[in-house]
């Protein structure tokens, strides 16, 4: 398997833990991104599929992207060649530099914060304020995988994801 690593792009290597008090550094808003799901490498035409994903973070495998799904539309998804745009917000918890990380595997992705491209370079952030985010991929051959993950100075690298609901 041929492996690219990069600034931004690194093989995903996932242990599997998550911690159950969730996220430190802030999270995802509306309960997750929306993800839309192409049938080709372009994130041509019009999605294929779409849902809301509570965090990014995929390990395909040789499982579709679209797995649970049983719509007659989606029978033919490729499992390489396929690509996905997640939108939406992130809220950080803290008023300080955060710096983004893309993990793939088997393809490209290209990370957006409130607008500007991010490569290796700390966003600034406040604290409780939203910034849009967007995320794509483009899965040209297999395994399959991303990951979407950030740290901060009081925060050590985490998935960004969905803050757990308070009672």
């Amino acid at each position: 398997m041929k492996r690219t690593v990069d600034v931004l792009v690194a093989l995903v290597i996932s242990t599997g833990a998550w911690a159950a008090a969730g996220p430190v550094g802030g999270g995802i808003l509306d309960a997750g991104l929306r993800g839309e799901y192409f049938a080709n490498v372009d994130l041509g035409g019009k999605p294929t599929f779409e849902r809301k994903d509570i965090r990014v973070r995929f390990d395909w495998c040789d499982l579709l992207p679209v797995i649970g799904s049983r719509a007659e539309n989606l029978k033919d998804f490729p499992h390489d060649n396929f690509s996905v745009r997640w939108t939406g917000q992130v809220m950080a918890r803290f008023d300080e530099p955060y710096t983004f990380k893309v993990l793939v595997a088997g393809g490209e992705a290209k990370l957006w914060v409130n607008g500007q491209l991010v490569t290796n370079q700390p966003v600034p952030l406040k604290a409780n304020v939203p910034v849009d985010v967007k995320l794509e991929y483009r899965c040209k051959t297999r395994p399959a995988a991303v990951e979407l993950r950030w740290s901060s100075p009081s925060t050590t690298e985490e998935l960004v994801d969905v803050p757990p609901r308070t009672p």
